[in-house]
This record gives structure tokens, sequence and C-alpha cells, in this order.
């Protein structure tokens, strides 16, 4: 693994152990000291990219680990963006208690039917960013418009994004 690489993963874990241990992140400079870097620009840098990749991401100014609480809010994405956890490009959140995950997790809200995988159109998908995948998991990967599209196992695997966790179907109750 690249020495850039390795710190930036050193990073994440001590802004994940600090977050779930303090109820807050850490600040830049006590990130700079327990990773015994001297310039706050160097740890700036790591957490841009960080940021970029979704595995951090910033609430008010403040540095947040997506997904790592045992229940909260899951983005709700628009489409496929190179900064895919950029605000522009979450259209709000959706409750959903889970886990602790590896990868952030994201939610989208299927547009269309896909009779083959049991996904209706409008049901809410949560998926989880990055994750390994295999020929018996749900694949989410990005079509060519943009947008999320679904598929069984390694179909798609060039456009894969993450794998489907869960499909929440809303019953729609019609008053006779």
């Amino acid at each position: 693994m690249k020495k850039k690489e390795h710190k930036k993963k050193e990073i994440l874990a001590f802004i994940t152990d600090y977050s779930e241990s303090n109820g807050i992140a850490p600040s830049i400079r006590k990130i700079c000291e327990k990773m015994d870097i001297s310039s706050t620009s160097t740890v700036w840098g790591y957490l841009m990219e960080l940021e970029n990749e979704g595995k951090i991401k910033r609430v008010n100014g403040k540095i947040a680990v997506p997904n790592r609480r045992s229940s909260g809010d899951i983005p709700i994405l628009k489409q496929f963006h190179p900064n895919l956890f950029d605000s522009s490009n979450i259209e709000g959140d959706y409750n959903f208690p889970y886990g602790k995950t590896e990868h952030p997790l994201f939610a989208i809200k299927a547009d269309h039917d896909n009779p083959r995988l049991m996904i209706m159109k409008n049901d809410m998908i949560i998926a989880e960013y990055q994750a390994e995948l295999t020929e018996e998991k749900i694949a989410v990967y990005v079509n060519s418009n943009s947008g999320f599209d679904f598929c069984k196992g390694l179909e798609q695997r060039e456009n894969t994004i993450g794998i489907v966790l869960a499909v929440i179907r809303i019953a729609h109750v019609v008053d006779r």
C-alpha cells in the first residue's frame, strides 16, 4: 500500500475511533498530534481526499464520518456524481436503523421497475458504497444517463458503485 494511502487509512481510523469515543470528531490539530504531522494544511489535504471519496463529510463545517452510528440518517443521492456525497447531490436523508458498516451507506429511490430483481419504481434502496461484490449480491451501478440501476452479481462490474443491503417498499393503502 502506498504511504499516502496508508496515512489516509490511519487518519480515517483515528477520526472514526475518536468520534465514537467522544461523540464529536477530532480537531485538525488533534489529528496532527495523533498522526505526528506538523502541518495542518497536510491534514486538510488528506481530509479533502477522504471527503471526495465519500468516507467523511462536513456538517456545518465540522468533520463527520458517514454511517458510523448504530442508527441514523442515510443520504438519498440524486444521481452519479464525481463527488458522490457532495451536498449538491443529496436530495434528503432517509432514517434507517443499521449496524456498523465498513463503507458509507447511501439511499436511492428506484426510478423504474426491475421485475427480475423484484425492485419496483419508488422503492427506497439502501446500499453500501464500494462494498465487495459477489455473484449472489445485487449491485448498484451507474447507467449511461448517470443514474442508478441494479443487476445481479458481476454483470456490470466496471460501473458498480455498491451493493444493495435493503429494499424498502412503502405500501399504499387505498380506502374503499
